[in-house]
């Protein structure tokens, strides 16, 4: 078996709206109320919308290809951090989605280590990103890769109001993936 991480073309746009609605519904399912999940979810990954969001400067996605079919994929985002994030040229890790079939295989890890190398590369000095308060399997994950709770904020799902932990973590040269 193989994996591939590869950073996503403008003609992904497709792809990348299907992957994100799918993966996202999949994800919190049963968690948030059904019209606002699909709503928020149609919204938030439609193929013009993905295609603003591939166009974007300062933005990146990663794909994952295991075995070769779509497995999930990372987008970070370069632009203003919440005061709470102490590196001052940090990059949010916006999205981090797989399909649940793909799960426990590393490949998070290693959309996240791609991440990392990207953040490296733009000379910034750590990546922050935010979960929702629900999803502690998600939680445990970055804690795992070092991420530190550093804050809080609202988040808007339809009409529903989450909230949501910032986590942030420093990245230097020789980071090698944690156990």
């Amino acid at each position: 078996m193989s994996l591939e991480i590869r950073l996503a073309h403008a003609t992904d746009s497709g792809l990348l709206a299907e992957l994100g609605r799918k993966t996202f519904i999949e994800a919190f399912d049963g968690q948030i109320a059904h019209d606002n999940l699909t709503d928020f979810a149609g919204k938030r990954f439609g193929v013009m919308q993905q295609a603003a969001e591939l166009a974007q400067p300062g933005t990146r996605f990663f794909v994952a290809v295991f075995d070769r079919q779509i497995a999930g994929y990372a987008k970070l985002s370069e632009g203003g951090s919440p005061s709470c994030i102490t590196g001052t040229h940090a990059i949010e890790l916006e999205r981090l989605y797989l399909y649940s079939r793909w799960q426990g295989r590393g490949i998070a890890k290693a959309l996240l280590y791609a991440c990392f190398a990207q953040a490296r590369d733009l000379a910034r000095s750590g990546v922050w990103l935010d979960v929702w308060d629900q999803n502690t399997r998600a939680q445990e994950f970055y804690r795992r890769q070092l991420f530190d709770l550093v804050g809080e904020r609202p988040y808007l799902v339809g009409n529903e109001t989450q909230r949501h932990l910032l986590m942030y973590r420093k990245i230097g040269k020789n980071d090698l993936p944690a156990k």
